[in-house]
Formats: C-alpha cells, structure tokens, sequence
C-alpha cells in the first residue's frame, strides 16, 4: 500500500516540474519592456541578422540585411523576397513578441530569450492551446554600431 502512495507522490511530482519550469519560463511584458530598452540602448541599425523558423513541421530561413535599422535585403529559401512585407528586422521580432503577448491567454505559450548584451531575441517559440508550434532562432552577424 505505501509503495503506491510513494509512486503516486513521485509522478505527481514528475508532473509538477515540468509544468512549473514551463510557467517561469514565459515572457511578461516587464521582461519584454526590459529586453527591448536594451537592444534600443546598444544602438545596433546594421547588422545582417539569419532568422531558422519552424512551423507546421516545415523549416525555412532567412538572410536579412538591415541598414539603419530598415531591411534593406531579405532571401528567404534561396529567394529574394520583398523587404517591406518580410517582417524579419530586430524590432520587428520585438513588435511581433508585444503582439503575440497582448494576445497570448492563460492557456498559451510563449517564451524568448534574449541575447545576455544587446537583448535582441535569439530564440521565440509561440505555441497557443489550439494551434500550432511556431519557433523563431535568431543569429546576428557583421554587427555595425551606430
């Protein structure tokens, strides 16, 4: 009998850890507002920035030249693609984590990381409770100040 109560007492706890690690992990605002404040402060609008995404067990990346802080040339696959639409600047990925944070329910997923210096997102993943997993993994390269 006690053997079972033990059993019960470690998959609960198995349970209860992941879950707990899973909740610290997700992004508030206040982290969002500070992250930002210090990719703002360092100043970077050039840089050439690699973006991985995945979602819906397809993968894609992307090549971003950005020159005062505009994409000035974006080839997504091998392809060039329209820097207006592309979305894929530094400041973008920050618009696009307060919208999906505005949005985001008690039952969504969503955490960043952000570069320990320069506070740009090195890593998003949004997962909503009825949709699908989307990860973001951002790389900065040939960085210029401003």
């Amino acid at each position: 009998r006690w053997f079972f109560l033990i059993l019960a007492a470690i998959w609960a706890i198995a349970a209860l850890i992941p879950l707990g690690y899973a909740s610290r992990r997700q992004i508030t605002q206040s982290g969002l507002d500070h992250a930002w404040a210090g990719w703002r402060e360092a100043g970077l609008v050039d840089y050439d920035l690699r973006v991985r995404h995945e979602a819906h067990g397809k993968k894609s990346e992307a090549h971003v030249r950005v020159r005062g802080g505009q994409a000035r040339e974006v080839v997504r696959d091998g392809e060039f693609v329209n820097t207006r639409t592309a979305g894929l600047t530094v400041d973008d990925f920050f618009a696009k984590l307060e919208v999906l944070l505005s949005a985001k329910t008690q039952s969504d997923y969503l955490t960043a990381d952000f570069h320990p210096n320069l506070g740009f997102p090195v890593r998003l993943v949004w997962r909503p409770k009825e949709g699908i997993r989307e990860e973001w993994v951002l790389k900065l390269d040939d960085v210029k100040g401003r």
